[in-house]
């Protein structure tokens, strides 16, 4: 692991050792916090920040916070940083209405000035569609993708933006403590959080009657009881179907999930198909959807989160009748 530090007059700074570092990155956010301590003492403010994993670029950000320290413990720079897709955050979108829009108008219009380069993923188009005040950027982005495609946005390496419909594994990672050559972990947890799914949405029509039910099948089956009455919001009002499935969706990113301690640096990828020696005959596919590597007094460590993947890819197509999302129950070894 080696960092690669740019001051604002835009000197290279190499620090000869790393004292401290980690790490926190997930699907659902679009910036990783890096907290970074390092041996020299650096005076001039620091801008940009670059980790590298070998070859690889494992972090591309800015400095939010810089010490520079001396005491009875030695002499050292600790920073706090997080990666670009934190300007999307910081900055707030011009309130403002568009016409028959597409996501690359989106991107050109609140991405593109920040200084990302592309948009990849399907394309779809609103006729119309509203910026609130007080959205950020990245509100902006996420409330039309949750119009349209239902995707989850991520920032790629280069400034790119990926807003592919599904959650797709680049890499198999095999964890095993027995199997030759797979990543070894020292600790797992698997856990259920049941006060986290709803169960039902019931969608109010232009009578104020409650006729439409989406049901989440997940929670019904394991006995949970949640319902909500909704009354769409303005923006849903031709899909309130869609938002209710939405709803539905977001309850169930914390449902389920497996977190699992490496003791290696970076053998566990965001959205990597994770194989789980414990759960082996689990039918569904462990993605790594959350992951902190850290550097301490004990060495390097990943710490991952992994869910299942049909969790995180329900059906957002709309329904005039009554509808079921379909999700799955995981099994516990």
């Amino acid at each position: 692991m080696r960092a690669a530090l740019y001051t604002a007059e835009g000197r290279l700074i190499r620090p000869r050792q790393i004292f401290a570092f980690s790490l926190d990155e997930g699907l659902f956010v679009p910036a990783a916090a890096l907290d970074l301590t390092v041996s020299d003492l650096i005076y001039e403010p620091v801008t940009d920040i670059l980790i590298y994993d070998g070859d690889s670029l494992l972090f591309d950000g800015f400095a939010d916070r810089q010490q520079a320290i001396e005491n009875s413990q030695g002499a050292f720079t600790r920073l706090r940083a997080r990666s670009r897709g934190a300007l999307l955050l910081d900055n707030e979108a011009r309130p403002q209405t568009y016409q028959r829009t597409t996501a690359e108008d989106i991107f050109r219009r609140h991405l593109a000035p920040h200084g990302f380069t592309e948009i990849r993923g399907h394309r779809q188009a609103l006729s119309s569609f509203v910026v609130g005040k007080g959205m950020s950027e990245w509100e902006v982005l996420t409330s039309f993708l949750d119009k349209t495609t239902g995707a989850y946005p991520r920032i790629l390496p280069g400034g790119i933006i990926d807003i592919e419909t599904y959650l797709k594994s680049e890499k198999r990672v095999h964890l095993s403590n027995t199997r030759p050559g797979a990543v070894r972990y020292t600790g797992y947890e698997v856990r259920y959080d049941r006060m986290a799914p709803i169960s039902q949405v019931l969608i109010a029509d232009e009578n104020g009657l409650y006729s439409t039910c989406v049901r989440n099948p997940v929670a019904e089956k394991s006995g949970i009881s949640r319902r909500r009455y909704l009354t769409t919001p303005k923006e849903y009002a031709d899909a309130p179907v869609r938002n209710a499935k939405l709803r539905i969706r977001s309850s169930m990113e914390e449902y389920f999930s497996v977190l699992v301690d490496a003791a290696t640096p970076s053998a566990i990828g965001l959205l990597d198909l994770c194989i789980f020696e414990p759960m082996k005959d689990y039918d569904g596919e462990l993605i790594a959807t959350r992951r902190t590597i850290s550097l301490t007094s004990g060495g390097w460590q990943t710490k991952a989160v992994l869910q299942d993947k049909r969790h995180l890819e329900m059906d957002l197509t709309e329904e005039k009748e009554e509808s079921y999302v379909a999700v799955t129950t995981p099994s516990i070894p």
